[in-house]
C-alpha cells in the first residue's frame, strides 16, 4: 500500500466497495478516485452508477505529550450518483455511502479514528440532478 493516507483510503475503498442496483443482484459500476472537477462529473456518469472521490482537505502537527507529535490529515470522501437506467441516483448514493460506513467498520483501524458526520450536497448538473454525500475521514500519525 502507498504511503500517501489519502492514496491508502482509496485504494482501500476502491478494493471492497461493493454496489447493488435498484434490483439488488445486478452490480453497479463504481469509480474510485482522488478528487477532480465537478465539471468532469458528467463524463463518468455516462459510463458509472456511482462515483467515490477521495480528496486531501488539511494536515497538521498536532502536539500530544512531552516528545510526541501527530501528524492529522483530514480528508473528504465524495459518494456521487445520478439517475441512470436500472439505478435511481438516492438509493446508490445511500447504498455507497452504507458500503463506506461498512469499509470503516471493517478496515479502519489504527490510524483512521475519526469518522465525522455525513453531509448531503445535492446539486443540479445541468438537467440532471446529482445526489452527493460528502463525508470526512482523519488520519493520526505519530511520530
Amino acid at each position: 500500500m502507498s504511503q500517501d493516507p489519502m492514496i491508502t483510503l482509496k485504494e482501500l475503498i476502491k478494493n471492497n466497495i461493493s454496489v447493488k442496483k435498484d434490483d439488488n443482484v445486478t452490480p453497479a459500476a463504481v469509480l474510485t478516485e482522488i478528487e477532480f472537477p465537478e465539471s468532469k462529473l458528467e463524463d463518468f456518469f455516462a459510463t458509472y452508477d456511482l462515483i467515490v472521490t477521495v480528496g486531501r482537505v488539511e494536515e497538521r502537527d498536532q502536539i500530544i505529550g512531552f516528545n510526541v507529535v501527530a501528524t492529522v490529515g483530514t480528508y473528504r470522501i465524495g459518494v456521487w450518483s445520478v439517475d441512470r437506467p436500472g439505478s435511481t441516483g438516492w438509493k446508490t448514493r445511500y447504498k455507497g455511502l452504507q458500503e463506506i460506513r461498512r469499509i470503516f467498520r471493517e478496515f479502519m483501524s489504527g490510524s483512521y479514528r475519526v469518522h465525522r458526520r455525513s453531509r448531503d450536497d445535492d446539486k443540479l448538473f445541468g438537467a440532471k440532478k446529482l445526489y452527493h454525500t460528502i463525508h470526512t475521514v482523519e488520519y493520526w500519525s505519530f511520530n
